[in-house]
């Protein structure tokens, strides 16, 4: 996988931080709703495939190139991450009052994070033709 430079981590970082921001929104109108049970909360863990495709396309966009996706996706959920820490930690009502949902929307955004970074990878070893994880081989 290829090296990024420092301005491509600031890039990186911000959208991370920018699409977390987002995707917090777009949950509170879903925990606002009650529209995080029964089937809905299924619809909500399926737009992770998707949405990992959307985020990887911006990231692209945003000039990720062959073999770096999987390093500028794991920069984005980096800092998304520490961010729902604090928000869970310190501004919980961020995603509503309902301990039960906060919870809920804290599993989607860690599902989404995970999933995405699932997609860069295969991605990356795709591209790059390497379809190993050996470690002599990523240097």
């Amino acid at each position: 996988m290829d090296r990024v430079g420092l301005r491509q981590i600031g890039v990186f970082a911000a959208l991370g931080a920018v699409i977390w921001f987002a995707v917090t929104l777009l949950l509170r109108f879903f925990v606002v709703q009650e529209i995080t049970d029964g089937p809905w909360r299924l619809a909500l863990y399926g737009l992770g495939v998707p949405s990992g495709a959307l985020v990887m396309w911006v990231f692209h966009l945003a000039g990720a190139r062959k073999g770096q996706m999987f390093t500028a996706i794991a920069i984005g959920t980096m800092v998304a991450v520490i961010l729902d820490g604090l928000a869970i930690g310190w501004a919980r009502g961020i995603y509503g009052s309902d301990p039960s949902r906060v919870t809920d929307a804290a599993g989607v955004i860690l599902w989404g994070a995970g999933i995405g970074m699932l997609m860069a990878l295969w991605l990356d070893l795709r591209k790059t033709r390497r379809p190993t994880l050996d470690a002599r081989r990523l240097d």
